[in-house]
C-alpha cells in the first residue's frame, strides 16, 4: 500500500511540473509578443452576432454553449487573440469573451475567426504568428461602425496591437442583419458600408477586407436582407482587395 501511495504521489508531482512548465512557456511567449519581440500578422474581426460567435449551441433557448469545439476552431500556438485588456494571449473559443455585454438572446459560442486563421496558415505555412483582434458587437448597426463607440473601440484595439509590433493585415467582416430589419436601414447600408471600409483602409493602409455572407433563417426571406446581400456583392466586385466568402453552418 505504501509503495502505491508513493507511486501515485510521484505521478501527481510530475503532472503538476508538466502543467507548470507548459503554463510558463505560454506566459513567456505571451510576454514576448507584448514586448515587441515578435511580429504578428493581425486581422480585425468586426460585425455583429455571427462574428461575435453564436455557433455550437446545444440548446439555444437555454442561452448556454455546449462547449464543443470543432477541429477548425481548435487552439494553435500560431494563433493569438487580443484580449479585453489589449494583451496577446493564446486564442481559443469564445474569441469575443468579456468585450461587450451580450444581447438578451445571446450566448457566446464558436465563430468564424478561428477557422479563418487556420485556413490562412494552411494556405501559407510561412505566415508565422496570426493575431486575431475581436471587435464585433451584438446587434450593432452599420452606422455604429462609422461613428460612435463601436468604431472607436475598433480603432483603439487595433492601434494597441500595432504598439505591440503587430502588422494590421486585414479585416474579416460579417454584419448586416440589424440594418436588414427595416427598408430605410437597407437603403442607407451601401453609403455607410463604403464609408466604414474607406475609414479602415485610410487608417491601416490598403488592407484586404474579407466579407462573410451566409444564410440567416430569420432574415433570409425578407426583401431587405436580399437587397443587402446584393449591395455587398456589388461592392466587392468593384474592389480587388475585398473578396466575398460564403459561410456555412456546422
Amino acid at each position: 500500500m505504501g509503495r502505491r501511495l508513493l507511486f501515485n504521489f510521484l505521478i501527481l508531482c510530475c503532472s503538476l511540473i508538466i502543467i507548470f512548465v507548459t503554463n510558463t512557456i505560454t506566459t513567456a511567449e505571451a510576454a514576448a509578443y507584448n514586448q515587441n519581440k515578435s511580429t504578428i500578422k493581425a486581422f480585425i474581426l468586426a460585425g455583429q452576432s455571427n462574428m461575435v460567435g453564436h455557433g455550437g449551441f446545444f440548446e439555444r433557448d437555454a442561452k448556454q454553449w455546449d462547449q464543443r469545439v470543432p477541429s477548425e476552431c481548435s487552439p494553435s500556438p500560431a494563433i493569438l487573440r487580443l484580449d479585453e485588456n489589449n494583451l496577446w494571449v493564446r486564442a481559443e473559443e469564445p474569441l469575443h469573451v468579456n468585450l461587450y455585454p451580450l444581447n438578451e438572446n445571446g450566448a457566446l459560442g464558436v465563430g468564424p475567426g478561428m477557422p479563418f486563421a487556420h485556413k490562412l496558415l494552411q494556405l501559407n505555412p510561412d505566415l508565422g504568428i496570426i493575431g486575431l483582434i475581436p471587435c464585433a458587437r451584438d446587434e450593432s448597426t452599420i452606422q455604429s461602425w462609422v461613428e460612435g463607440e463601436t468604431n472607436g473601440r475598433l480603432v483603439e484595439r487595433a492601434t494597441a496591437a500595432e504598439r505591440f509590433g503587430a502588422e494590421i493585415s486585414g479585416l474579416l467582416w460579417w454584419q448586416g442583419g440589424a440594418d436588414a430589419k427595416s427598408r430605410s436601414g437597407a437603403e442607407a447600408y451601401h453609403s455607410y458600408q463604403s464609408r466604414f471600409f474607406e475609414q479602415v483602409q485610410g487608417r491601416f493602409g490598403d488592407i484586404p477586407i474579407v466579407m462573410a455572407n451566409g444564410p440567416t433563417p430569420m432574415l433570409s426571406g425578407r426583401h431587405n436582407w436580399r437587397s443587402g446581400c446584393r449591395i455587398s456583392t456589388r461592392w466587392t466586385r468593384r474592389r480587388s482587395m475585398c473578396p466575398l466568402t460564403k459561410t456555412k453552418s456546422t
